[in-house]
């Protein structure tokens, strides 16, 4: 909906929405350093250890950017990023794997991921990565989040 029939307040709601972030990742320092990381985007974050968890949050909510580690104690992250895909297609979706998850990694690669970042990875990388993510609100559209294309061992590409 463009700005005309949209009352002061929805506008306004509009306006202060933070983007909402999911963290599906069951390694709570990983939690921790991703939570810190994005902090500065003024961002709400949700954190899930499962795979449940994170399609119980992806039904109940609307992410504009979703972290999904490719194993969960529960299952593959690959389920994670399917119900993402079926309820968000748009949503930028940045898998983190290990160099041993290389069957997972492929999977992924197949359903339309291109931005993988490999563990373990640094701060700093995580930031580097963060800032390619551009965070928007504009007047009469959702709060969007733009993606990158490929993070491999802590070198980021953009294409």
């Amino acid at each position: 909906m463009g700005l005309t029939g949209m009352s002061v307040l929805e506008l306004a709601k509009q306006l202060a929405a933070s983007p909402r972030i999911l963290i599906a990742e069951g390694d709570l320092n990983v939690v921790v350093m991703l939570t810190r990381a994005i902090s500065i985007y003024d961002c709400e974050i949700d954190p899930a250890s499962t795979v449940a968890e994170s399609v119980k949050l992806i039904e109940a909510r609307k992410y504009d950017l979703v972290f999904v580690d490719i194993t969960l104690s529960d299952g593959s992250g690959v389920s994670v990023i399917k119900s993402v895909k079926v309820k968000m297609p748009t949503t930028p979706i940045l898998v983190m794997a290990t160099s041993e998850d290389a069957v997972q990694i492929k999977e992924v690669l197949l359903l339309g991921i291109v931005t993988v970042m490999l563990k373990p990875f640094k701060l700093d990388e995580l930031r580097n990565v963060l800032t390619m993510f551009k965070v928007r609100s504009l007047p009469g559209s959702n709060v969007s989040i733009s993606t990158i294309t490929n993070v491999s061992q802590g070198r980021v590409t953009s294409g």
